[in-house]
């Protein structure tokens, strides 16, 4: 058989490569969060926690980037799962990484509609129904499904265009937040940020959260079928600077918002940068730049995760591991279609679910995320001992972290279901089901191909490397 049919198009040079990480992991969180995060952590506390962090995930960073080097193919850790642990485990991994992209693009989905209400609080209109207390509006159903049916339009043009929207957005957004650190330093005071520090817990308990915020590297791993070779032989650079750049982001925007802000002012704020930008530039009408700087990053979080999650569908189609359709690329635009169609259906369809969605969800990501990061850890281990090589301080660190984090989110799961808070065990109980449908849906032409071609379809010029 033709073991190279429905490849995709080799173009994303490395900018385009930044673009895409560096607006996954910046985000709308700074937006709505910042406030809490000085207020628990303090001031120096917060950006003290977002640097420490920022450094724990440069190693992981690192095993990201050296495996990318070694198996450039879209899937990402699909495809290391498969080259090292078999057909069963990428398959696995591949859903559980559908899974968080899947959950990010319903997050981004459903949070748009409370940065579009803060910016035209007329725009929620009636109220049509209420989930467990919190109410669903007619305009946030509206806007959730129009944007998900417009960002997917946009990436079914192909990988370039919805690269193209990434460069914008985060340009704009990069502009935005640097005019509001030179305003706030000129207009805010340094007496704002006393207390430095926050409580012991608080900060403990940011530090321990601000590897999640800096999830969004690993879309770069997706992207590596369709990048250029010199954005690969750039990868390690790229994965380094992409984290330190969104580091200095979240450092200067606390900074800058508890320059023109106290602690208690921003914990009461409802939108704190909007808050910040209006002390800032002395403007109310200036704090709906903040807002529109939020729907900025939401939508780079929104326009990542939905690439992100066509390519490991894609991965999964095109190896055979999954149904065949998902594999399928549009002929004009070289892109994977039916992946794209099928992510955007499921997020349309958690936007009538609501606010109510969104810690499960947050919860999922996280356990996802670092899910993943155990798996590279042990995929780079098994790697270097394959090639003969002696040095696992690099793998045995990420490890550490990874396992470290993935208990306590574990245990934070653990703890609502015993309260009787069940709905993350029951989204992962229905993802579940759904992948073995897949699984065994896809069996005939799972089998239709041997392993080595399934290698081949997977792995491509670095097949058996």
């Amino acid at each position: 058989m033709e073991v190279n049919s429905e490849i995709l198009k080799r173009d994303l040079n490395a900018r385009e490569l930044f673009s895409l990480a560096f607006g996954a992991i910046v985000g709308v969180s700074w937006i709505v969060l910042v406030g809490q995060w000085i207020t628990e952590a303090g001031p120096y506390g917060a950006m003290l926690a977002f640097v420490i962090g920022g450094l724990l995930m440069l190693p992981i960073g690192f095993c990201y980037a050296e495996l990318g080097q070694r198996f450039p193919a879209t899937g990402g850790e699909f495809v290391y799962a498969f080259r090292f642990f078999g057909t069963g485990a990428a398959f696995a991994t591949a859903w559980i990484l559908a899974l968080f992209y899947v959950a990010v693009c319903a997050f981004e989905a459903v949070s748009i509609s409370w940065l579009a209400a803060a910016i035209w609080p007329a725009a929620k209109g009636p109220e049509l129904y209420r989930i467990a207390s919190t109410p669903v509006h007619l305009g946030d159903a509206i806007l959730g499904v129009a944007l998900a049916s417009a960002l997917g339009a946009i990436q079914l043009r192909g990988a370039q265009m919805a690269a193209r929207l990434q460069d914008i957005l985060v340009i704009s957004m990069v502009s935005l937040a640097i005019l509001f650190l030179l305003a706030a330093t000129v207009t805010g005071s340094a007496t704002r940020l006393e207390p430095a520090f926050g409580s012991f817990d608080g900060f403990m308990a940011l530090l321990l959260a601000t590897p999640l915020f800096f999830a969004g590297f690993n879309s770069v791993p997706q992207a590596l079928g369709e990048s250029s070779d010199a954005a690969r032989r750039k990868l390690p650079m790229i994965i380094f600077v992409v984290i330190l750049a969104s580091m200095a982001f979240k450092v200067a925007v606390i900074l800058a918002t508890g320059l023109v802000l106290t602690g208690p002012e921003a914990s009461a704020a409802e939108v704190p940068v909007a808050l910040a930008f209006e002390r800032a530039f002395g403007s109310k009408w200036l704090s709906l730049a903040a807002l529109f700087t939020g729907v900025m990053g939401l939508l780079t979080t929104w326009n990542a995760a939905l690439f992100g999650s066509s390519r490991v569908l894609y991965a999964l189609g095109h190896s055979r591991l999954g149904p065949r359709t998902l594999g399928r690329i549009g002929l004009s635009a070289n892109v994977p279609f039916i992946s794209i169609i099928f992510v955007t259906a499921i997020t349309i369809l958690a936007v009538p679910l609501g606010r109510e969605i969104i810690i499960p969800v947050i919860s999922l990501g996280g356990i996802c995320v670092t899910l993943m990061m155990v798996l590279v850890s042990a995929c780079l281990w098994k790697g270097r001992k394959e090639a003969g090589r002696s040095r696992y301080a690099l793998p045995a660190s990420c490890m550490l972290i990874s396992i470290t984090l993935l208990g306590l989110m574990l245990n934070e799961i653990a703890e609502k279901a015993y309260k009787g808070e069940f709905i993350e065990l029951a989204i992962v109980g229905i993802w579940t089901v759904l992948g073995l449908i897949f699984w065994f849906a896809s069996a005939r032409s799972r089998n239709d191909i041997d392993n080595a071609e399934r290698e081949a379809l997977i792995l491509g010029a670095g097949a058996g490397s």
